[in-house]
């Protein structure tokens, strides 16, 4: 579904909730490719925002390290939606 959307749409950032983090981080790796293989959006056009609970902190590290170009806390995230939401539309981060 995610290789019909991208080809079908001029998607500009996926926003992923980090309560399903394997759901997330295999979305990420789709995208942004790993080992060598190359993902669907190779140019890094599409910008990856991944939020999460505040604790523990390591499933905030892993969508940052698998090539998301930001992470949030839930509360930060929801604080700052309106802006967030502004800045990728005006394209990648």
């Amino acid at each position: 579904m995610l290789r019909a959307r991208i080809a079908d749409s001029d998607v500009k950032a996926a926003i992923l909730d980090l309560d399903a983090p394997e759901n997330s981080l295999a979305i990420i790796r789709e995208l942004r490719g790993e080992e060598g293989r190359p993902g669907l959006d190779p140019d890094r056009k599409i910008a990856i925002l991944a939020f999460g609970p505040h604790a523990p902190a390591a499933p905030l590290e892993q969508p940052g390290a698998a090539g998301a170009a930001q992470v949030r806390a839930r509360g930060a995230f929801a604080r700052n939606l309106p802006a967030i939401l502004k800045q990728l539309n005006a394209g990648p981060v």
